[in-house]
């Protein structure tokens, strides 16, 4: 594996780089078609700029960027994610980094990002429904909390505790 150094990536909020927005959503539509396509129920330049929000609460995504300042990942916190689950809040969601880059710890930093950010605006806990996801989620800690059909596919919905100092950070601003 070609392992680059987690140190030649910059974590940022996309809201202080919205010129990424519209690489995203080609990355998007080309990753979830049935999602974001021409005949898919979600457009991913409205979800974008929702994740862009300017100010810094719910929804809101971080991105990672390469060495050369480019965009290489994303990841977005948002209130709401599986309909079954309405009662828990907030989700870690459109996890994304580029086919070239994957493996490399990205998806990872990005996904702690998240879990700063969370605790940044209170939250004790953060959620997360994969299907593809999960054996990152188990590595870096997080709880299987349920199993759902979902668009007739099955769905690990998982559960993380933010860490104490993410929260003692929060209290102290």
């Amino acid at each position: 594996m070609n392992q680059r150094p987690k140190s030649q990536i910059k974590i940022v909020p996309l809201r202080d780089f919205p010129e990424h927005r519209v690489f995203f959503a080609d990355e998007f539509e080309a990753e979830w078609p049935d999602w974001y396509g021409p005949n898919g129920s979600a457009s991913a330049i409205e979800d974008l700029n929702a994740f862009a929000n300017p100010d810094g609460v719910l929804p809101v995504a971080v991105i990672a960027l390469g060495q050369d300042g480019s965009p290489i990942g994303i990841a977005a916190l948002k209130a709401e994610s599986i309909s079954s689950h309405k009662h828990l809040t907030p989700w870690a969601s459109a996890g994304y980094v580029i086919p070239e880059r994957r493996g490399e710890g990205i998806g990872t930093s990005l996904v702690s990002a998240l879990l700063t950010e969370a605790g940044r605006l209170g939250f004790e806990t953060v959620y997360c429904a994969a299907s593809r996801a999960a054996s990152l989620l188990r590595r870096e800690g997080w709880e299987q909390i349920d199993k759902v059909q979902l668009d007739g596919e099955q769905v690990l919905v998982f559960s993380r505790a933010v860490s104490p100092v993410g929260r003692e950070a929060n209290e102290s601003d």
